[in-house]
């Protein structure tokens, strides 16, 4: 029988990974005879909408003037998304950047509705629909080359580059992302600001949130990288050749950047709680944390979360030294989901990702209730009638009920596959050599 599993195993992974290949290759032919691919230009991918003027009200004179002081022109914010109806969170991201004087190119790989298209005229610099090809990387490449062709980039003293796939926290929490970004754009030797870096496959920072100087979005490099890079329908195309491959490139070399979630500040957050005499409980982290069940069920042996469950067994509070155990986890992991809730919590940040359930970092009901609180406490607890938080609220439970979770794939091996769901998330074993 062990034999027989053992054999099952080898043969799944097999299928897997010939499948793997199979569409990508199958995606590369897709692109290649495409009327909007590899002989097309992105304007031809892009379709304009009618256009605003370009000195918004909504750009406060304060905030405009001290975001674009060292330019004398207001910077520029792609936001990419893929909705056919505006999210409260997509609005709120839009107000984010306008606040902070920033003109913001909206780029949808779908039709947005006519009333949130007209929604947009009123605060968008420009909004393009464009044909959903390679995705959100694909989008920022075509859009990024629409700049600069137009000579935009030559006059732009900061450039902005985020998505969707995130879910806005308003109150305290954006509020020091503000103060942050306001920091970083008055420091002239820094050349980069972003939210999170991983170490998966190799070091990168997140593609869903990126402000870079001049020195950066109007190098040669830079420009050549996008010009070079071909958009092509297949996640794993996208997030090696793109997401990874601007990284390794580019960013990888910047020796002034700032990171705004990071480890390191988390930990010296906790330190920081323990030096003042508060508890930092085991099964209190547990909480904000993706669940161990996946972990445990498939045998993997991790000394870091082995540190937090020992501890938490003996419902007490971790001691200094094992608090490096949840660095080691984050780092070893994906940080936008190991810290998914975490950097909210300790770091202000603002923002949580669409798709923990989908990965099976956290079960539907423990995600949707994280987010309520932090949303809560961000806020303020005496808003929670607020009709804003409510519909925060509802739209990200109806997001993460649309993108489902693992068990839902169990008969769709080769839709999960495509969309890049394998076993479901597990804390990995710290490697070693």
């Amino acid at each position: 029988m062990i034999a027989i599993r053992l054999l099952h195993r080898i043969l799944a992974e097999v299928l897997s990974r010939g499948f793997l290949v199979w569409h990508r290759w199958a995606s590369v032919l897709a692109y290649l005879v495409s009327p909007y691919g590899w002989f097309a230009t992105p304007a031809r991918r892009l379709r304009q909408l009618d256009r605003t003027p370009t000195d918004l009200p909504a750009f406060a004179s304060a905030t405009r003037s001290a975001a674009i002081a060292s330019g004398g022109e207001a910077g520029i914010c792609i936001l990419a998304l893929y909705a056919t109806q505006l999210s409260e969170s997509s609005w709120l991201s839009i107000h984010h950047w306008t606040d902070l004087g920033f003109r913001v190119v909206v780029v949808n790989n779908s039709s947005l509705l006519p009333a949130d298209q007209e929604r947009l005229r009123g605060l968008a610099w420009h909004v393009f629909e464009r044909v959903n090809i390679g995705q959100d990387i694909g989008a920022f490449k075509d859009v990024i080359l629409w700049l600069e062709a137009q000579g935009h980039l030559n006059q732009c003293p900061v450039l902005a580059i985020s998505n969707d796939s995130l879910q806005w926290i308003p109150g305290a929490n954006a509020c020091n992302l503000k103060q942050q970004t306001l920091e970083f754009l008055g420091q002239g030797q820094q050349e980069a600001l972003f939210s999170h870096c991983s170490y998966q496959i190799c070091r990168h920072y997140q593609s869903f949130f990126q402000v870079l100087k001049p020195a950066v979005f109007r190098s040669r490099r830079f420009l050549d990288f996008w010009q070079r890079y071909q958009p092509i329908g297949n996640r794993q195309h996208c997030v090696l050749k793109g997401e990874l491959g601007l990284s390794k490139q580019i960013y990888n070399d910047l020796s002034n950047v700032s990171l705004l979630y990071s480890t390191e500040k988390l930990l010296q957050t906790l330190m920081s709680r323990l030096d003042a005499g508060r508890d930092v409980a085991a099964d209190e982290l547990l909480f904000w944390m993706p669940s161990v069940y996946r972990t445990h069920l498939l045998r993997i042996k991790n000394p870091a979360l082995d540190v937090l469950l020992h501890a938490a067994e003996q419902q007490r509070s971790l001691r200094p030294l094992e608090l490096a155990s949840v660095a080691d986890l984050i780092e070893n992991n994906n940080p936008t989901h190991v810290a998914a809730f975490l950097y909210p919590l300790y770091l202000f940040c603002p923002f949580v990702k669409k798709e923990l359930c989908f990965a099976g970092s956290f079960t539907l009901a423990q995600a949707i209730v994280l987010y309520r609180k932090i949303l809560m406490t961000s806020y303020g607890s005496e808003n929670q009638s607020d009709p804003l938080l409510i519909r925060l609220c509802d739209e990200y439970a109806q997001a993460l009920y649309a993108k489902g979770i693992p068990f839902g794939y169990q008969e769709s091996r080769r839709e999960a596959l495509r969309k890049g769901l394998k076993t479901g998330f597990v804390y990995l074993p710290t490697f070693a050599f």
